[in-house]
């Protein structure tokens, strides 16, 4: 650390983003719907990010970072409210100083779809903006959390009919992690969709009073899906998060996992930025979490500034130390992502809830080895495990790329084919 009497060193290099590949660019804190469970605290007025607050932030990376791939995640609020201009002008930016600079990008949105229309849709396509929609259940589903679903499968089935690329991210919550026998009918008759990701909730953001789901709440949802994939040998229905544990459980020679790395790619090769410009962990904290900020992009960088930067990061991932209190000894490493530190220390209590769960899979797993091999052998004979992934983001996968670490997932692609011009994962 600079003592008083120094004087900082300034650079025109942001090493900030030296290592970065994976931007969450929240381009709005808006939205057009109020989830109980969402991780934001949400407005339906707020603030929009400054088209040169992104072209600052593109700047940046493309001058700075060492990856020759960024991956750019539209996030929010909802970001398809920010307008079809604004998102033409931004994502044809970036691809213009991809190419100066020597890199490719790759370009996906997060939306709760009921804002989509044909030309907005047909932008997408053009622009090679691959979508990931928010999808809980049919509408008509039991105490069903997501408002207008009805609407939102609408435009889903919109997308398909134009031949976008949609790819499905549920949650699993409080009002439908029994019902999931029911969910995979629906994804598999009514939506005709093959793999989807299916992440759990936890008590944040607006969601911060929800009480917690327990463990067997949880197994409950996973074990419905692992019985579907069973039932299928994996060739009707694949959930991402238990295709990624399945061929861990079986591998052998697999890298170690978080459990053993103890931290993941926030701050890292993961990125968040909020409307205003201030830098976040990931995409996984809400527009105003100041106790959490890296900083912001208009800082003039020098010594004192990165060093800030490389500290913040370093206490983010060493903060609830204790919810790896059992790690070294657990079983249930060798399939373990440990979880999301970003809600963890979000929550109101500081707890890892996917960790009883993980227990109980790993034992699910051991018990019925024969009957999860055939879905194992499916899997394989479809997905190319030799690929690298192209990005770290929990909140956002496609279909076909195996990830040792999963350092972000909200967001879920159908393909991930392409580089400049087809998106990635």
């Amino acid at each position: 650390m600079l003592s008083l009497t120094e004087t900082p060193v300034f650079s025109t290099e942001d090493t900030r983003f030296q290592e970065i590949s994976n931007l969450i660019v929240k381009v709005t804190n808006r939205c057009n719907l109020n989830c109980s469970y969402c991780y934001e605290n949400i407005v339906q007025k707020g603030q929009d990010m400054d088209l040169k607050t992104f072209k600052n932030l593109v700047d940046k990376v493309m001058k700075n970072s060492v990856q020759n791939r960024i991956n750019f995640i539209l996030h929010g609020g909802e970001p398809t409210l920010i307008g079809i201009e604004w998102i033409t002008a931004a994502v044809e930016y970036a691809k213009q100083q991809a190419k100066i600079y020597g890199k490719s990008t790759t370009f996906g949105i997060q939306t709760n779809m009921i804002a989509l229309t044909d030309k907005l849709i047909n932008t997408f396509i053009d622009l090679n903006v691959h979508i990931s929609c928010s999808l809980d259940g049919p509408h008509y589903l039991k105490g069903a959390m997501r408002d207008y679903a009805q609407k939102a499968y609408q435009c889903y089935q919109l997308a398909r009919k134009l031949d976008a690329n949609v790819g499905i991210l549920m949650t699993i919550n409080h009002s439908n992690y029994q019902y999931f026998t029911e969910i995979i009918d629906w994804l598999k008759n009514e939506l005709q969709v093959r793999e989807f990701k299916a992440n759990v909730i936890t008590s944040v953001g607006a969601g911060y009073n929800l009480p917690p789901l327990s463990a067997e709440q949880v197994f409950t949802a996973q074990k419905d899906i692992l019985n579907a994939m069973i039932k299928t040998e994996g060739k009707e229905i694949v959930e991402e998060n238990l295709k990624v544990e399945l061929l861990r459980f079986f591998d052998n020679n697999r890298r170690e996992t978080l459990c053993a790395e103890k931290t993941c790619g926030a701050g890292k090769r993961v990125v968040g930025i909020t409307p205003d410009g201030s830098l976040l962990p990931c995409g996984r904290f809400q527009w105003d979490d100041y106790n959490f900020q890296l900083g912001h992009l208009s800082e003039k960088i020098n010594s004192q500034v990165a060093e800030n930067f490389q500290k913040s990061v370093q206490n983010f991932h060493s903060l609830v130390p204790e919810s790896w209190y059992d790690c070294e000894s657990c079983s249930a490493r060798k399939i373990c992502s440990y979880g999301c530190q970003a809600f963890i220390v979000r929550s109101k209590e500081k707890a890892n809830v996917e960790c009883l769960p993980t227990k109980m899979k790993y034992r699910f797993f051991e018990e019925n080895r024969d009957k999860l091999l055939p879905v194992v052998n499916s899997i394989r004979e479809k997905y190319d495990e030799s690929r690298q992934p192209e990005s770290d983001y929990p909140d956002y996968q496609d279909e076909i790329t195996y990830r040792d670490y999963q350092d972000y997932s909200d967001q879920f692609y159908k393909d991930s084919t392409y580089t400049d011009g087809g998106h990635g994962w």
